[in-house]
């Protein structure tokens, strides 16, 4: 495990072949790179990621990430975010499935993803999701499955594409191409 604390200076951490496996950071922007990182506590105003070609990007579950933005790069293996998190805007890229959970709202940014699985009604919260101005989502071969409790979702742009979408919440609004 690392722990890599800057105050309020960047991180930048590893290669796509480091395996440090767990990291926490505290940090401005926090670009953090291995094969397959399991994040832990992080503070950052920017947090973004990389791995190998079959990596995946998780997190430990009663871990915490505090980020105004992510834009976590993962291969094959997906990218899974636990709740507990404080993210403004959660983006992703990767061939595998992203999953973000959390217990209130989630603003989804860029997200590209075999399948992308989202939960903001954790412990019961009912939040809504919504599509950050100007970002798109990309899901071309597997399901997008929002779970919101009674909370709105309004996602998608007119760049967006959808392979199959289905969604629980209250009032559902999705723009595709």
């Amino acid at each position: 495990a690392a722990t890599l604390d800057a105050g309020t200076a960047n991180v930048t951490a590893g290669s796509t072949g480091s395996s440090f496996g767990h990291v926490g950071a505290t940090g401005a922007a926090v670009d953090l790179a291995a094969a397959t990182p399991v994040l832990d506590n992080i503070s950052a105003t920017s947090l973004t990621t990389h791995t190998g070609a079959a990596g995946s990007v998780t997190q430990t579950g009663g871990q915490a990430i505090s980020a105004t933005t992510t834009d976590l790069h993962a291969g094959t293996g997906g990218v899974t975010l636990v709740a507990g998190n404080t993210i403004a805007t959660y983006g992703a890229n990767t061939t595998g499935a992203a999953s973000f959970t959390n217990a209130g709202a989630i603003e989804l940014g860029n997200v590209s993803a075999g399948s992308l699985a989202v939960n903001s009604n954790s412990g019961g919260a009912n939040g809504s999701v919504t599509q950050a101005a100007g970002t798109d989502l990309t899901v071309a071969t597997g399901a997008t499955s929002i779970a919101a409790g009674t909370g709105a979702i309004t996602v998608g742009s007119n760049a967006s594409t959808l392979h199959s979408f289905g969604a629980t919440g209250g009032a559902v609004s999705v723009t595709t191409q």
